[in-house]
């Protein structure tokens, strides 16, 4: 699977961006600036499933949910979501 280096949500254009040294996190998804930053210091599949987990969260924000997250709904459904993607792109 590859991650994006944008994508567009309904009229929004988000950014993905690889950092290093994330504080605390894996990823994030800043709203305001319409951005994913996902954390390069882990293993190319914990990326993409963090990529799926905050995909989500734009997802959820663009269909005016934009707090109160369920993390434990949201990480369940990146999960699903990355094997799922993982099957079409890599042929499994």
């Amino acid at each position: 699977m590859k991650i994006p280096k944008e994508f567009t949500l309904g009229a929004v254009t988000w950014k993905v961006k690889i950092v290093e040294d994330l504080p605390d996190r894996m990823g994030q998804s800043d709203f305001r600036n319409a951005t994913i930053l996902i954390e390069k210091n882990a293993n190319k599949r914990v990326m993409e499933q963090t990529f799926c987990h905050e995909l989500l969260h734009t997802l959820f924000f663009s269909t005016g949910r934009a707090d109160n997250h369920d993390e434990v709904l949201i990480d369940g459904l990146g999960h699903s979501l990355h094997q799922y993607l993982v099957g079409i792109y890599d042929g499994k």
